[in-house]
């Protein structure tokens, strides 16, 4: 039973770790940009963000793109492009 238990628990500290990453990229995106976006609205793997916003959002993100990767770096997380 206690290995259950364990094994389960293992997979709640990745969603709230997941759940933590998420809200810090939305923080430094709103910083950069002043716009909020929700978790559903991007992914972050292997380095690339993956944004599923509405174009007009996603030209905004574009123009300052730079500016965005560079304070996600420095809140530490690894992002090398924008798509």
């Amino acid at each position: 039973m206690l290995n259950i238990k364990s094994f389960f628990q293992k997979f709640a500290k990745i969603q709230e770790e997941s759940a933590a990453s998420k809200e810090g990229i939305t923080n430094a995106i709103k910083k950069v940009t002043g716009i909020n976006l929700t978790p559903n609205n991007f992914t972050l793997e292997e380095g690339v963000l993956r944004l599923s916003v509405t174009p007009i959002i996603r030209n905004e993100l574009y123009m300052r793109k730079d500016k965005i990767i560079s304070e996600l770096t420095s809140a530490g997380f690894k992002v090398k492009e924008i798509r």
